[in-house]
Parts: structure tokens; sequence; C-alpha cells
């Protein structure tokens, strides 16, 4: 899901470090200070918890997700604030700036390793002026950083003609999502996990929904109705079924519950990648309905096997996908099953911190 942040979250937040009993293999990290800029993709709240256990000390400062629909601060403003609370942040052992539009920012504290974690739409080549304008900002941070890591395989190609050395960071995924009970709604129930936007697939998903509708197999459709500009989000949400459910901003800690509701779950239909939302949806046993792409252990080499889901060239194929679905409950079950084994091979939350424990240890020497 594309999550917009908000203008009214740059105040330092702290996870605690309470964990008494760490292993001996972390011990000498005890005291270790990370401090992230931004929470994107949720990534704190998944993660937080694991490395406190691992023995960090966790802070956090800048932007978090919020509901879209709050103005947010400019760049600049944000990025004054952000400066101003990175110089008085104190005694830091590892910088960690999600997002590269804010790479330049590293230079605020001189002497501490920083890694850039770049998440998509900040180094993800674009037609668009404004997005043309970010690339470059973001790119621009790429060498005077010690690490370069990525969170979608599509970033390898763009980052390693600057920084080769770039590393593949799997997104975390929350333990309370691998909780979430197999259920069957009645009438089945849909979810388009799409954000309104052209770049993710919403005129394809919309054209799915109307095929869906125009049935009469008595589903139930939820739409996401919010995107990255408010004026094409506007202009696509016109154009879903009026009977479709448009949905409002969901709470992050609310969200293993919502999807809890669904049975089958329509993912991103252009980029052909697993974002967080999809990830979080096949981890609560949903089968997943994305965009065609290639095979992922050939674009990564990190994953061994690929995802259990359903990939879509068409709104046809993804109307047709959904219909298949709903009449075999084996299938769906089973699909369901294999996808929250999956991402807890490649994703569950302690997987990840272990390779964040690994590389920050690399890093700090």
């Amino acid at each position: 899901m594309l999550r917009a942040w908000t203008a009214q979250n740059s105040a330092s937040t702290n996870i605690q470090d309470e964990d008494k009993n760490e292993s001996v293999d972390s011990a000498k990290f005890t005291k270790r200070q990370v401090l992230f800029l931004n929470n994107v993709a949720f990534i704190l709240d998944s993660i937080g918890p694991e490395l406190r256990s691992l023995g960090f000390s966790v802070r956090i400062i800048g932007r978090s997700p919020s509901d879209p629909v709050v103005a947010r601060r400019t760049f600049a403003s944000q990025t004054g604030a952000d400066l101003r609370d990175l110089v008085f942040s104190g005694k830091v052992d590892i910088l960690h700036i999600n997002y590269a539009l804010f790479g330049l920012l590293r230079f605020s504290k001189p002497g501490v390793p920083v890694i850039l974690h770049c998440h998509g739409s900040d180094v993800r080549p674009s037609k668009e002026f404004k997005e043309r304008i970010v690339n470059l900002l973001s790119k621009a941070s790429l060498p005077f950083v010690d690490r370069v890591w990525y969170s979608t395989p599509d970033l390898a190609r763009t980052l390693r003609r600057t920084r080769p050395d770039s590393l593949y960071m799997p997104s975390p995924v929350q333990p309370a999502f691998f909780d979430v009970p197999y259920t069957t709604q009645h009438p089945p129930r849909i979810l388009f996990a799409v954000p309104m936007s052209h770049l993710k697939g919403a005129d394809m998903a919309i054209a799915a929904m109307q095929l869906l509708v125009a049935s009469n197999l008595g589903l139930k459709l939820s739409s996401y109705g919010f995107g990255p500009d408010a004026t094409e989000a506007s202009d696509l949400r016109s154009k879903i079924p009026h009977n479709v459910r448009i949905l409002p901003w969901i709470e992050h800690s609310l969200m293993h519950q919502f999807l809890a509701g669904f049975d089958v779950v329509v993912g991103q239909l252009y980029l052909g990648f697993l974002g967080i939302t999809e990830l979080e949806a096949m981890a609560a046993g949903k089968p997943l309905i994305i965009g065609a792409g290639s095979s992922l252990p050939n674009r990564e080499p990190y994953y061994r096997d690929d995802p259990p889901l359903i990939r879509a060239r068409s709104a046809l194929e993804v109307s047709d996908a959904v219909s298949a679905l709903l009449e075999s409950p084996i299938l769906r079950e089973g699909m369901g099953e294999r996808a929250r084994q999956w991402v807890a091979r490649y994703h569950s939350a302690q997987v990840v911190a272990r390779m964040y424990k690994d590389e920050y240890e690399l890093v700090i020497g």
C-alpha cells in the first residue's frame, strides 16, 4: 500500500531497550544506538522490538505513515525539522536513513556510519518532472554513505550503476499478521489493495471491478481510494463502480484484523513486485493476485523460490483469477497457507532483524 507521510509526527519516539536477557552473540551491541530517520512502510513497527531483543537501542525521528487526507510538511520544512532533530539527537552509533530523498542529511552526523535505505519512488526512474527531481536529489547522496540498501528487486539495476555494493534488504512483516485465522466470508469479499495511481495499476483494477460487478456472482468488493497524487486519485476514484465500497484510511495497528475479513486480495497490477501491503496479505493467509512479473529468484538471489500467488496481465485475467479462487475453497486455503509460509521464510520480522544485526555489525566494525 502506498502510505502518505504525516506532517505532524517529526518528534522523536523512543523504543526502549528493556530486554535484559540478550544472547551472547549480541551482547557487545547492548549499548549500540541506532537512529532511524523516517518510518517508511512501517519498518520500525515490525523490526523495532526484534532489534531490541538483539541488544540495540532504537530511536526514530522524521516522517511516519498517516492518513493521506492529513496535510503534510513541504520537503523543505520537513528537511529543516529533521536537520534540527539530527543535530540534537545525541550519541548515535548508526544513522539509518529511510528514503533516499533525505540522504544528504547524513552530513549532519559527521563520523557516524550511515545506511541509506531506498524504497521505490525515491530512486525508481520516472518520466514525471517531479519524480525526476526526486530521483536526482536521491541519487546525489549515494556516493556519500557507508551502505546502500533497497527494498524492492527492481531498484537493483538503477542503484548498482552508482553503488555496485548495494544490498537487497527484504521488508519485515509483523508477527500479528501470521496469526490471522483462516475464514470464509459469506458472501465472498474481495479487497482491491491498489493505490489510486496509474503506476500501480489502478486503471486495470477498476476495469476488473467492473467485470466482477457485471458477473453477478454476489461478491462484496472493497477498494482503497487514495493515491500519491490527489488529483489523479480523485479522477480514478470517480470511475470505481458505485456498488464497490471505497475504504477510508486504516490504522496499521488494525490492519491484520481488517485483512481477516477478506477471501482474496488483489495487489499492485503494473509494477509486478511485492510491496508491504502484498506481503502482509500473504502473511495473513490470503490468496494474492498481482501484476505480471519475472521470476523473483532470477531478479534477486536472496530468494530461492517464487511466491505462491497468481499473476495477471489484464483486467479479464484478474476477474477470472478471482472467480477460480472463489470456486475452490481448497485451492484458496491451500494457496493462502503456502503464501503465509513463504513470507515467514523470507520476510518475518525475526528473519529480517537478524539480517539487520549482521549488517550493522559489519558497518560498526
